[in-house]
């Protein structure tokens, strides 16, 4: 194993912490702020395993929820221009950085990620982001990304957990 390799697996650990942790927190904001770190950590994960498109699309999943939490301190929703620019600007990430056919995973996903952010509901955040832990999943075992893998086994268990607790709070 190289060095670098090793290095992406304790990212991938810093970030299994934080996406595990991430959907039980009972707020958008909170939650928002939890995928900020799993997004740094997933990014750094990625650079180290050489994946620059996965990497790219992560720093820019960061640099939405920034943008959005301007919009939100404004009470105002995400304007749909923007939330289409955010899926362009990934796709177009996607294309000009992925180096192999397995990237295209990573597109579907940040698509769908870009939608879980701008999402309103707790529970719906959840259940999309679920879906995008799948997605992920398939991509992190193909590109090697092990503990990251791990973390979307754990993180999907997590979050299914989450939605449940949370579903007989709201009844």
């Amino acid at each position: 194993m190289t060095e670098l390799f090793v290095i992406a697996q304790v990212f991938g650990v810093l970030g299994m912490i934080s996406n595990i942790a991430s959907m039980h927190f009972q707020t958008r904001k909170n939650i928002l702020i939890a995928l900020l770190f799993v997004n740094l950590f997933s990014a750094l994960n990625f650079l180290c395993l050489g994946h620059l498109a996965s990497c790219l699309i992560d720093l820019f999943g960061n640099v939405m929820i920034l943008i959005n939490n301007q919009y939100e301190k404004r009470d105002m929703d995400v304007p749909r221009l923007m939330v289409m620019a955010y899926i362009a600007i990934d796709v177009v990430l996607g294309v000009l950085t992925g180096n192999e056919l397995v990237d295209l995973i990573v597109v579907a996903a940040s698509v769908m990620y870009c939608l879980t952010i701008i999402m309103k509901s707790e529970q719906k955040i959840r259940t999309s982001w679920l879906i995008v832990l799948i997605m992920y999943l398939v991509y992190d075992v193909l590109v090697g990304a092990y503990v990251f893998a791990l973390s979307c086994i754990l993180s999907c268990i997590s979050t299914m957990i989450a939605i449940i607790r949370n579903s007989k709070r709201t009844n």
